[in-house]
């Protein structure tokens, strides 16, 4: 992959000398480092720890308020921050974030029309791998302010490259998120950081993780995600693993599923169950992916995955499915049609596309299904009605269904994450038991 970033670059550079244009940009374009070696950026030491734990989701938070506020300066400030930021990490998160914050960079100078730092931020974003070209194509200021001929000349090139470089990806295979705790861990620990000392190697609790330095804590994290087929070939070694409740979790659209995995671990440490996460199905560059609007598409993606999960459990777990955004509309769908699989949704900043189906209500009311919403106190408006109004269709339905709103909160995901996915699961665990029923739903879409 790294050398079609090479080529994609000398293309982009042979493109602007010889058009000419851009010259500011071109000037500060060797200041860009390429998204897997972020700690080389020059100007911020690659041996600089970072200042606190949740640094980046704080600054993501930032932005994002600034934003909904109507201040593109404030929020544009923030962005910068985030990028330099995502210098001192070297995670899934921190590429996935220092893309993000280049294109929110890209949204701000254009309503701030400031056409070189759109124009640059653009660059850098595409660089990073945001090749979500329906969002950008959909956006016209930022068209407008970087010039249509410039920006279809550089959208297209990626285009190009997408094209080039798409068989040569990784293949992406779910994630399994495991308490820190779980012997599997110290397992990985082992293999992964031979030098951590051994007081480590031992089971981790929740508190010891939360107290551990940088570099002790983002080692843990990286040993409790496990690809699935590396978790089924070390599951015999813990007799009592299948006995582990399960909850899918799908991530949100534009999305990168490792960066989302993360979010996951204090849940698991907290109320120790096991996170299963796929990889959405729509997929736009090495790292981002969405599901597909067809939910038919994205119930066999999800279902593969549970199944290569029971496969290696031999049983059925006790499994709920979640979902961040686009993922948490899914989720509600996937719970209505699986609700002899699913004991229940939660939905996390979700939102919905129209009215949900009366016969698969009345199957899942039968089968026991509930229904848990979170939804942010500045989140759309838009978002939040499509949730009420699945919110009354429930209750008609006699489905349990609850719609929280989480203070200070914009659409993302809440940082006290592990307490509110608790708070959900005591909620719905409060409701009793589900029976065992096929919705209509799933029954059409065979």
């Amino acid at each position: 992959m790294k050398r079609y970033r090479i080529l994609a670059f000398g293309l982009i550079l042979a493109f602007f000398g010889q058009a000419g244009t851009a010259a500011p940009l071109l000037a500060n374009v060797h200041s860009i480092s390429p998204k897997r070696t972020p700690s080389k950026r020059p100007g911020i030491p690659a041996t600089q720890a970072p200042t606190k734990r949740g640094e980046l989701s704080r600054l993501w938070h930032e932005a994002g308020m600034a934003y909904m506020r109507a201040d593109p300066v404030a929020a544009r400030d923030t962005y910068r921050l985030l990028f330099k930021a995502c210098a001192l990490h070297q995670t899934p998160s921190a590429a996935w974030y220092a893309a993000m914050a280049q294109f929110g960079i890209a949204r701000t100078s254009s309503r701030l029309t400031d056409t070189t730092e759109t124009r640059l931020a653009l660059l850098n974003a595409l660089r990073g791998g945001f090749w979500n070209f329906d969002v950008l194509d959909r956006d016209s200021i930022i068209r407008n302010v970087a010039g249509n001929l410039w920006f279809d000349s550089l959208v297209n090139l990626y285009k190009e490259l997408r094209l080039i470089s798409t068989p040569t990806w990784a293949a992406q295979q779910p994630l399994v998120v495991l308490p820190a705790s779980d012997p599997i861990v110290a397992k990985r620990l082992a293999t992964l950081s031979p030098t951590m000392s051994a007081g480590l190697r031992v089971l981790l609790t929740h508190y010891a993780v939360l107290t551990m330095d940088s570099t002790q804590r983002s080692m843990v994290r990286k040993a409790q995600v496990v690809p699935l087929d590396e978790f089924g070939a070390l599951l015999h070694e813990k007799a009592d693993a299948r006995q582990v409740q399960l909850i899918v979790a799908l991530h949100g659209g534009c999305a990168s599923y490792n960066e989302f995995a993360r979010h996951w671990c204090r849940v698991a440490d907290s109320i120790r169950t096991y996170v299963l996460v796929p990889a959405g199905n729509i997929r736009y560059s090495e790292d981002m992916n969405s599901w597909d609007d067809n939910i038919e598409s994205t119930d066999e993606s999800v279902t593969a995955a549970l199944d290569r999960y029971e496969h290696w459990c031999g049983c059925q777990p006790d499994a709920y499915i979640a979902g961040f955004s686009q993922g948490g509309m899914a989720a509600i769908k996937l719970g209505l049609m699986h609700p002899d699989r699913y004991h229940a949704v939660i939905s996390i900043a979700g939102l919905l596309d129209g009215p949900l189906p009366a016969d698969a209500l009345s199957q899942a009311a039968q089968s026991g299904l509930r229904i848990y919403a979170m939804s942010g106190e500045f989140d759309s408006p838009t978002f939040r009605a499509s949730l009420e109004a699945a919110g009354r269709q429930c209750t008609l339905s006699a489905i349990p269904f609850k719609l929280e709103i989480v203070p200070g909160t914009i659409h993302e995901v809440p940082r006290d994450f592990d307490a509110h996915i608790a708070g959900a699961l005591a909620w719905i665990q409060g409701h009793g038991a589900p029976q065992t029923a096929q919705s209509a739903l799933l029954k059409s879409s065979r």
